[in-house]
């Protein structure tokens, strides 16, 4: 979830509320790899510190998920949610063709129980870590495109076949476009990543 614009100097608490996609791959111990699909409705409140620096904080619950083993059955995810916490920082104003910059730095948690036909049942549990950096341009005052790059990484932990595995993600990055529409006191927002980690999201937050 992002804000665009310029910073009109206030310092008034924002919020925003996101609907996001995502399917990457997980390898775990003794090489099994599951392909993850997840879906989740997100949260967050957003404090602008200094003019170029935002905090963010927030979360929600995930409303569809599944990993997937070769040759097992698929688990679902139940009672799973997410939170996460971080800072964007602007280094650049947009000037024309010049685009601005924002570098960003976002930590995450995601649980879940997992559940499949087999009547198994396991905790779901990863952290990740992820820093990123943006590039936007400002059009017509209105309309805010960008393209993105993120790095990432942390620790998965799960139960498969009855023993406790610990994996990451295969891609540990992502590439991403996306872009704002002012709508007067709200910006709706989207973005679609189509290399290395894949999703898309969409949704509304405060303008500033």
């Amino acid at each position: 979830m992002q804000c665009y614009g310029e910073d009109d100097g206030g310092r008034r608490l924002q919020a925003a509320v996101g609907l996001g996609t995502m399917n990457t791959t997980l390898k775990f111990d003794g090489d099994v790899e599951a392909d993850l699909e997840l879906s989740s409705l997100s949260f967050a409140v957003i404090l602008p510190v200094g003019e170029r620096t935002l905090l963010r904080a927030g979360g929600g619950p995930v409303l569809d998920g599944s990993l997937q083993v070769d040759g097992a059955p698929d688990q679902t995810f139940e009672s799973a949610g997410l939170v996460f916490a971080g800072f964007e920082k602007r280094t650049g104003a947009a000037d024309g063709w010049t685009p601005s910059h924002d570098l960003s730095l976002t930590l995450g948690f995601t649980w879940a129980k997992t559940s499949g036909e087999d009547g198994q049942s396991a905790d779901y549990r990863a952290g990740d870590l992820r820093a990123g950096a943006r590039a936007g341009w400002v059009v017509k005052d209105w309309f805010f495109p960008y393209a993105a790059g993120r790095i990432f990484g942390g620790p998965v932990s799960w139960e498969f076949e009855g023993a406790e595995v610990t994996g990451t993600d295969a891609h540990h990055y992502q590439l991403a476009a996306g872009a704002g529409v002012s709508l007067g006191p709200l910006v709706l927002f989207f973005e679609v990543a189509a290399a290395g980690e894949r999703g898309a999201n969409v949704g509304l937050a405060s303008n500033w």
